[in-house]
């Protein structure tokens, strides 16, 4: 399945479970009530979840200078995919990794780390950023950003909480408590994740990235860079949000294990150019 068609039947999941629950509990009011909740969710989903995980880095846009290239490199990628050219973040953290935001091709962002704009050569920036642009290409954005809305939801916007639940550094009830209701929740939040993300969808937006570059090589040395770079220098983030990525910048520790969406970095390369290592 592909395109945002796995959002539209888990917001359409949320919506009739609102509305028949509310009908069983209080008749015909309980009906209205759910039904102008089931909306005020969909409006939340589809316009307030993308501001969300741009602002959840406190991301600042490319505008003006822009000493690596890359608003070129993105105005000529956009173009080769029929795009209008997404606007730009950069946030702050020496570690490489990236997400795409867009509920559609008009409304689009690029969020990247400084250390990955600053650590990486030419043709490997312009690698990372046609994954993107596939990204936003294909709107597997809209299930990414939908999922992990709902998630968030779930969790109480507990987006900066780190994935290694159950290690963690600051012990005390209320991360106690927490690290128990994720271990409560956690098969509602795996199964969110699952309907709305597909691991092929992954191998499919890097043949778009390959198709886009005509460079495998460099895309599957950049892929694996990254990769690196992610288990050497951690992102501390929720594990609900490590789907948006490009690379998995969850470890095996902890709960985190279980929100790992991204299929293994040699099966990816495999696909691609055929053998592993490179």
């Amino acid at each position: 399945m592909t395109g945002p068609k796995r959002a539209y039947i888990l917001v359409t999941i949320l919506f009739l479970s609102l509305v028949t629950s509310s009908f069983a509990a209080w008749g015909r009011p309980g009906l209205l009530w759910g039904f102008m909740l089931g909306l005020f969710f969909y409006w939340l989903t589809f316009f307030f979840a993308n501001d969300q995980l741009i602002n959840l880095f406190n991301a600042t846009p490319v505008e003006g200078q822009d000493p690596w290239g890359l608003l070129p490199r993105l105005r000529q990628l956009s173009q080769r995919a029929r795009l209008p050219m997404p606007k730009a973040y950069i946030f702050d953290s020496q570690t490489m990794n990236t997400y795409a935001i867009a509920r559609n091709h008009k409304n689009s962002s690029i969020v990247l780390s400084s250390g990955l704009v600053s650590g990486l050569s030419g043709a490997e920036l312009s690698a990372v950023l046609a994954h993107q642009v596939a990204c936003i290409k294909s709107l597997e954005t809209v299930n990414f950003s939908v999922s992990s809305f709902f998630m968030n939801i779930i969790l109480f916007f507990k987006s900066n909480q780190s994935a290694d639940i159950g290690y963690s550094q600051n012990p005390g009830w209320g991360a106690d408590f927490f690290r128990l209701f994720v271990c409560l929740t956690m098969p509602l939040l795996v199964m969110i994740r699952r309907v709305a993300v597909s691991r092929k969808c992954y191998y499919s937006l890097d043949q778009r990235a390959v198709e886009l570059t005509q460079d495998p090589t460099t895309y599957v040395e950049t892929l694996w860079k990254l990769q690196s770079y992610a288990r050497a220098r951690r992102l501390q983030i929720s594990p609900v949000i490590a789907h948006l990525f490009m690379v998995n910048p969850l470890t095996n520790r902890g709960l985190g294990r279980y929100f790992q969406a991204q299929p293994q970095l040699e099966d990816r390369i495999r696909r691609l150019v055929g053998y592993y290592p490179i």
